[in-house]
């Protein structure tokens, strides 16, 4: 099965706990046998960078971006990224052995989406793949506009 064929059975599988795990396991080891390909460009830190980020390559369900249109906290709008990214990095597609953190753009205070620590620390150096996430993050996509902290976006550090 190819990562498309995998998402689509994800995402017929979401009332089947144990298949769900299942297919979650088998997409991480596609994304990571496809992310030691070498065609892949280098980034700065020298590490294989795909070309799109993952998350422009997945399905969105009418359901979420609905529920979106409600989101008024960055409570609810993580709980709808997490929601939708299934635990997985918006950047690489992987599942972190941590947790994933909330990106957010600093001169706005909006959140984007969350990515593994690995690609949240590479995203401030930009270039590559991560001009377009910041042109079009997880929020941008799902159509949430929300704050990830109010103080940031007021000018208060």
């Amino acid at each position: 099965m190819n990562i498309e064929d995998l998402d689509r059975a994800i995402a017929e599988a979401a009332g089947n706990p144990r298949r769900l795990r299942t297919l979650r396991r088998m997409r991480t080891q596609a994304l990571t046998d496809y992310g030691r390909r070498a065609d892949w460009p280098r980034g700065l830190d020298g590490r294989r960078d795909p070309v799109t980020p993952a998350c422009h390559t997945w399905p969105v369900q009418e359901t979420l971006l609905n529920a979106a249109g409600s989101v008024e906290c960055g409570t609810q709008a993580t709980g709808l990224l997490a929601d939708w990214q299934q635990g997985r990095c918006a950047i690489c597609g992987l599942v972190p052995d941590g947790r994933l953190v909330r990106d957010h753009d600093h001169e706005t205070g909006r959140l984007r989406g969350l990515l593994c620590s690995s690609d949240n620390t590479r995203e401030a150096l930009g270039g590559g793949v991560f001009v377009l996430y910041r042109a079009r993050p997880p929020a941008v996509i799902l159509g949430l506009n929300v704050r990830y902290r109010r103080d940031i976006a007021d000018g208060i550090r």
